[in-house]
């Protein structure tokens, strides 16, 4: 049984093919020419990168407001109130600073009041005025 297939591969001298080589090949498939290189796009991205962001920044606070009230005693050259804009006048024995804050010019009490001609405006009554 050996014997039939060896007849069968039998290799003959001098051909440029053996039987077995030929049942072996197999048309090959044509190829196709190359294709030409697609133009290159390019394109923005879709989605903002990670890690960057626009946000993230806060001032500090400028602690405004009134810090002496009504009928509170204030020391000379303390603050009354610190403002942006004269919205609270200055009165009797106050004055201002360049930043609008008000300030006591004597030690006594302080006095909010109300007026047709100046608006919202504070004083301050000193010591010797309130013992007397």
């Amino acid at each position: 049984m050996s014997a039939a297939l060896f007849s069968q591969l039998s290799l003959s001298v001098g051909s440029a093919q053996s039987s077995f080589t030929q049942r072996m090949n197999v048309a090959k498939p044509s190829v196709a020419p190359p294709r030409a290189a697609a133009p290159l796009v390019i394109e923005a991205a879709h989605k903002k990168g990670a890690g960057s962001t626009k946000n993230g920044r806060d001032s500090n606070a400028k602690r405004l407001g009134v810090k002496v009230y009504g009928d509170q005693r204030v020391k000379a050259g303390g603050i009354i109130i610190r403002q942006r804009g004269n919205t609270w006048h200055a009165g009797v024995n106050t004055f201002v600073g360049k930043d609008f804050t008000l300030h006591s010019k004597v030690e006594g009490t302080v006095k909010f009041k109300k007026t047709k001609r100046h608006g919202k405006q504070i004083d301050v009554i000193p010591l010797a005025a309130e013992s007397a």
